[in-house]
């Protein structure tokens, strides 16, 4: 594409780039906790995937993709890597 230096990265190539392999993580968010977020006034689409810290983890937790993390997201509870 003419006139743009990068091309715009998806979600789950930011996330791969970001999150150790062994770490297993999904795009798609919970909706209910969008819909929280959304109360909050914060859109988490596009920011955020839902990382499984266990192998065959059931229940994941948010993770933020950009830096550095936004004060406006820290009432997402997202997760920060180690």
């Amino acid at each position: 594409m003419k006139g743009l230096a990068m091309p715009i990265k998806t979600v789950y190539e930011l996330a791969r780039e970001t999150i150790p392999q062994e770490i297993g993580f999904d795009c798609a968010l919970p909706q209910p906790w969008v819909d929280d977020m959304s109360k909050l006034g914060v859109d988490a689409r596009g920011h955020f995937v839902w990382i499984y810290d266990e192998p065959a983890g059931l229940w994941g937790r948010p993770f933020y993709l950009g830096d550095p993390y936004p004060d406006h997201f820290a009432a997402c509870g997202g997760a920060v890597l180690p």
